[in-house]
């Protein structure tokens, strides 16, 4: 029995081999943060809500992004001390707060 041979395959360029967990992790920390899933379940009104704004948006704007302004303006909100809920140290949030990856 032969293998079939795709002969646009032939003179292409050489496979490249598997990345190894060091390359990878090399790669990662090279390329900066990578991005993180966050869980959320909560009550139907925000994901209605976050759909809403999506359909209403001028631009096609994913509602990815428009979680990430409401985590902008949630981290702006609790350096400058008015949160909601009360922190322990205002000061060393605002100091981590800052050196959040960008």
């Amino acid at each position: 029995m032969t293998r079939k041979v795709n002969k646009d395959a032939l003179f292409g360029a050489a496979p490249t081999p598997p990345l190894r967990a060091n390359d990878v992790r090399a790669i990662e920390a090279l390329g900066g943060a990578k991005t993180e899933r966050v869980y959320f379940n909560g009550h139907p009104r925000y994901a209605r809500g976050l759909q809403e704004l999506k359909n209403m948006s001028a631009e096609s704007v994913a509602l990815k992004d428009f979680i990430v302004e409401a985590f902008d303006d949630l981290f702006k909100k609790y350096e400058s001390g008015e949160g909601r809920f009360k922190a322990t140290d205002v000061e060393e949030l605002r100091r981590r707060i800052k050196n959040l990856p960008q």
